[in-house]
């Protein structure tokens, strides 16, 4: 597979999600995969860079804590997307939300991530308390990102729990971000002077919502204190003052960053791990001492998800309580025997949460979206359309049913109508859309004679832009007839000269007559040969051959037009209509071909033309 994950932060961070993220991506390369990234920072092979941003007033804040915000550049993301096979975007902010409407327009198959809490953000900016502000976050990021979306990863049930209670809608995974296999039980020498210590680690972000100096203060009150030596790894905003903080203790703590070698020693020195942390979605740190034999003590914070990896009564504590924790302290250094015991167990229960196995879970998840995704993309090339319409009433095409209406009452006041709707909707589709035809000078030399038109389906009112293209000309456009059942567009598209595809075997030559006709009028027949709507795709895909057969049988000039976008940052993208040069039945029979065999090297010429014209405009 190829995969492309997309994060704000992804280099040398020391947030859990972006450590997640780094290791995620190293074992699906190892397995095989590709995987792009789309981040800031530095640019380097299988990275895709955008500009980084800070919000002025918290600039300070979020630069503590390790992080910047991305900024979506549309070029970027749509030359990272082209070859991948689903996109995973970890954050609900700006870049991912552009990212998911990228991936949409180039029907890729997406999934997001929640890694980040609003009592995250809130802590950092001393708003931790407001409950009504926490909910009016999470209706925000549920409304304008999760909602979006049918498959949602999740790293623990907790995590899963606080979309559902805030209303979130989509399919929910759980899959650990899963510890590192270097993380084991190691024989480890510990230096002299702590021979005798009962050694306390604590690893985190050193952050207000860790909350480190509960622990600190927690030590200071047990009756061991003068045993107990304490290691805090981390990095962060809150780090002087902890170490500050710490001056009291008679041990001297250890506080500061630690590789992941001397982690790893720490791990298999220590004889009990401590997480204090108020706001938490799983904490890898904490698998992490598991998996080297550590027992947990973990704060029972509603807010963190961490107290679930608890296998005894003496493994929680009361959240933001010093004795609470003093008292578990204290517990299990006078019960080290039992404490080898528990230690044993989540050794074991670690196993559960390896790199490896929570990798191969998103695997099959990514293989099961993709493959569902597939099977609607294969649905939607049997030409359904992408936009759903209500269409309440019904119609009936008899054998009386007139295709096409050539009387000159009709015509009469049709084109005085279409004259007026042209007025309007040139002013909504230049306003708007930013419509701008090229090559429109091509046209001059078919202004006498009828012609079938074709271009890719891929706007909702690019039937409007055609139909301006060739005014004052009249223009028919087959259409579904569905659209014929919907109330009062029915009769628009009747005074506009659409016509309904007839349905059964018998649909196609019912359409024979009325089109040779409208043509030898010299009127224009306008084909969208993809056969549905898939607004601002920017893929040709394949055609039917119906309007192909028309021009083949009247041997009359296939007028190609290939629709492409161009992106603007607030408006929605200028459509751009190019017109290429006319392509004739007359030179796909001089080879004696039978009719089929014309008609099919008719089809792929012009396929041909319109793809080449979109590819380069989209380089």
């Amino acid at each position: 597979m190829k995969i492309a994950i997309v994060i704000d932060k992804f280099d040398d961070c020391k947030n859990g999600a972006s450590i997640s993220a780094q290791r995620f991506v190293d074992e699906k390369r190892k397995n095989g995969h590709e995987v792009v990234i789309i981040s800031t920072g530095q640019p380097k092979e299988g990275k895709f860079v955008v500009p980084e941003f800070y919000i002025p007033m918290f600039k300070n804040v979020i630069k503590k804590m390790d992080f910047c915000f991305g900024v979506p550049d549309v070029k970027t993301l749509r030359r990272a997307f082209k070859d991948v096979d689903i996109i995973h975007l970890h954050f609900p902010f700006k870049l991912q939300r552009k990212a998911y409407k990228i991936a949409k327009e180039m029907h890729k198959p997406v999934i997001a991530a929640f890694h980040i809490q609003p009592e995250n953000m809130l802590y950092n900016i001393g708003l931790a308390k407001s409950r009504l502000l926490t909910k009016i976050i999470y209706k925000a990021m549920i409304w304008r990102f999760y909602n979006k979306f049918e498959n949602i990863h999740c790293p623990t049930e907790f995590a899963a729990e606080q979309l559902r209670k805030h209303g979130c809608k989509a399919d929910l995974h759980i899959i650990s971000n899963g510890f590192l296999p270097k993380f084991h039980p190691i024989e480890t020498e510990r230096p002299k002077e702590w021979e005798d210590k009962f050694i306390i680690l604590t690893v985190g972000r050193l952050a207000k919502e860790k909350n480190q100096n509960l622990i600190i203060k927690a030590i200071d009150n047990s009756e061991y204190r003068d045993k107990i030596q304490l290691i805090i790894s981390g990095s962060g905003p809150q780090e002087a003052k902890l170490k500050k903080l710490a001056k009291a203790l008679p041990n001297p703590p250890i506080i500061g960053y630690q590789t992941n070698e001397d982690l790893l020693k720490y791990f298999n020195m220590a004889d009990l791990y401590v997480h204090a942390s108020n706001i938490e979605l799983e904490s890898l740190s904490t698998l992490e001492a598991m998996a080297c034999g550590l027992t947990p003590v973990i704060s029972n914070s509603p807010y963190s998800a961490t107290k679930c990896f608890s296998l005894h009564e003496k493994s929680t504590f009361e959240y933001d309580d010093i004795f609470s924790l003093t008292e578990r302290i204290d517990y299990w250094i006078e019960h080290q025997e039992e404490l080898q015991t528990v230690s044993d167990q989540y050794l074991e229960e670690s196993k559960k949460y390896t790199l490896d196995v929570s990798v191969k879970k998103a695997e099959n998840l990514y293989r099961k979206i993709i493959k569902v995704h597939k099977e609607r993309l294969e649905q939607l090339n049997t030409h359904d359309h992408k936009v759903k319409v209500w269409a309440p009433l019904s119609l009936e095409i008899d054998k009386d049913y007139e295709l096409i209406k050539f009387s000159k009452t009709f015509n009469f006041f049709s084109d005085i109508i279409v004259a007026i709707l042209a007025g309007a909707l040139y002013v909504i589709n230049k306003s708007l859309y930013g419509l701008k035809i090229e090559n429109k000078k091509i046209l001059k030399q078919l202004r006498k004679e009828g012609a079938i038109s074709v271009a890719n389906h891929c706007h909702i009112l690019d039937a409007t832009m055609i139909d301006l293209i060739f005014w004052p000309r009249r223009v028919h456009i087959p259409s579904l007839k569905i659209n014929f059942e919907i109330p009062i567009a029915r009769h628009l598209l009747r005074i506009a000269r659409a016509f309904p595809i007839p349905p059964g075997n018998m649909g196609f030559a019912r359409m024979t007559k009325p089109i040779a006709r409208a043509l030898e009028h010299g009127d224009i027949v306008h084909f969208f040969p993809e056969a549905s709507l898939w607004p601002y795709h920017r893929e040709l895909r394949p055609f039917v051959e119906g309007a192909f057969y028309f021009a083949h049988l009247n041997d009359k000039p296939i007028i190609p037009m290939a629709v492409t976008f161009k992106d603007r940052k607030i408006l929605p993208p200028k459509t751009i209509i190019t017109i290429l040069d006319p392509i004739y039945p007359a030179d796909y029979k001089k080879d004696g071909s039978k009719a089929r065999e014309s008609v099919k090297k008719l089809t792929e010429a012009c396929y041909k033309a319109i793809n080449d014209e979109i590819e380069i405009r989209y380089k």
